[in-house]
């Protein structure tokens, strides 16, 4: 007879509410010392999560943001493409292994996640040069067309490279996939795309090398890993890519990214079962911002605010170095996003970024449809908004007030606090905490004044 062990241990998700840059990385780090593992269980290195401790800022892009926490167990879960590339650079930043520092042993990588190829890349951009001014904005990295080959069973998995290297590297499985993703970029010749093969074969090259660095991490099957965890009682921190705004069902579709991002996403990219899924929280920052292709409702109407705001708060993609588009908070949107991810606790960053020179903060709490009309669902199609229901407020601009003290802050940014709050609990969320600058411990506990 077989014996089922019940899971003691717990799972809570933490997941971008807008259109990603939230800064979920910095709280995804300050959260993981309450944590046994933390999870990335989906995206790829698109992402960039900013942690900044003490003063020295590490940019993470595939590897979890609890990866400072050396007692931590950091997993990249089976819904996430790995560029080998990237994720050996991005070890090399943070812990020099390419001057002989050891490997992470607290880093775990799926055997079912996905390998991103040096050719995705290449697919990626050619289809932006084919796409030209219609363009959805992708940074180019092989993210879509890499979970493209993946859902159409064309792809390759970390699981290949565990045995003999060379086995792999002149397998017919790998030949296979090569002839393939050439095949595919060749198409976009006839659309004035042209193959530089020797860049190709480079990057094949470096491709290779760093696959073979990559097989000295520790690869398994993370999902029996983590059921082994929840058995013992352990305590798992999801953590999210992107954004739910972003999510390939629920976004502003095309523009939107090619992973699941909400809440359904974890039991998917991690291999849990979504009754150890207890709490979920959601990150905004006290203003919108966006970049890539698509409509942007919430973006500001005077260039001038626009830009203080991108200054001030230092809106360029961790990823890309893109400047952000700035927007007002758009409720209506994260009340959407609430649903969908089923939210309770909202975590708030960058509530110390008010330019001196914006007299007014303005609030979207609702859409209107061209005769004027309340929306009550949020909009497939974005074109069919037309106007706002705002709310403003008096901005705090640059007052002076204590970091980690709420009762310093300025009567006009807790007024902003307070309604944000109360809007908030009306789909069952509450404000938890307030960000109040980039390092870790720039937190306040967020309480109704």
């Amino acid at each position: 007879m077989t014996i089922v062990k019940k899971v003691k241990g717990s799972v809570t998700v933490l997941l971008g509410l807008q259109y990603g840059d939230e800064g979920k990385g910095k709280i995804t780090d300050s959260m993981a010392s309450k944590y046994d593992i933390v999870g990335k269980f989906n995206g790829g290195d698109n992402a960039g999560h900013t942690v900044e401790e003490n003063g020295k800022k590490h940019i993470l892009h595939l590897i979890p943001s609890g990866i400072l926490h050396r007692q931590i167990k950091n997993v990249i879960g089976n819904g996430v493409t790995i560029n080998p590339v990237s994720l050996m650079k991005e070890l090399d930043d943070l812990f020099h292994v390419s001057r002989g520092a050891p490997l992470p042993s607290n880093l775990f990588v799926s055997d079912r996640a996905t390998l991103l190829t040096w050719i995705h890349p290449l697919l990626d951009r050619a289809e932006a040069m084919r796409c030209g001014k219609d363009d959805i904005g992708s940074t180019g990295r092989g993210i879509g067309p890499s979970y493209r080959d993946d859902r159409g069973r064309q792809g390759l998995r970390v699981g290949d490279i565990k045995n003999n290297l060379p086995d792999f590297i002149f397998s017919a499985k790998i030949k296979k996939v090569e002839e393939y993703q050439m095949a595919d970029l060749k198409k976009y010749e006839k659309f004035g795309y042209v193959i530089d093969e020797f860049a190709v074969k480079r990057l094949k090259e470096q491709w290779f090398k760093d696959l073979e660095k990559m097989r000295e991490l520790n690869i398994c099957d993370t999902s029996h890993l983590l059921k082994l965890e929840l058995e013992k009682g352990s305590k798992i921190l999801a953590e999210g890519a992107q954004s739910v705004m972003l999510d390939i069902h629920f976004g502003d579709y095309p523009n939107v990214t090619s992973s699941d991002t909400i809440t359904a996403g974890v039991a998917i990219g991690l291999g849990v079962p979504i009754s150890s899924i207890v709490s979920v929280g959601g990150v905004i920052k006290a203003y919108s911002t966006k970049v890539g292709g698509g409509k942007f409702l919430a973006k500001m109407e005077n260039e001038e605010e626009e830009e203080a705001f991108r200054k001030d708060g230092v809106e360029f993609g961790a990823s890309t170095g893109r400047p952000r588009a700035c927007g007002y908070l758009d409720l209506f949107q994260i009340k959407h996003a609430i649903y969908l991810s089923d939210t309770s606790k909202v975590y708030m960053n960058k509530a110390d970024i008010c330019p001196a020179s914006v007299k007014t903060i303005k609030v979207i709490t609702g859409y209107l449809d061209k005769n004027g009309k309340l929306m009550e669902s949020y909009p497939l199609n974005l074109n069919d908004v037309v106007g706002f229901v705002k709310v403003e407020f008096n901005a705090w601009g640059n007052k002076k007030f204590d970091k980690h003290k709420i009762q310093t802050f300025p009567i006009e940014l807790l007024n902003y606090l307070n309604f944000i709050d109360s809007e908030l609990s009306t789909v069952g969320a509450r404000l938890t905490y307030v960000g109040t600058g980039p390092d870790r411990n720039d937190f306040v506990k967020y309480r109704v004044f």
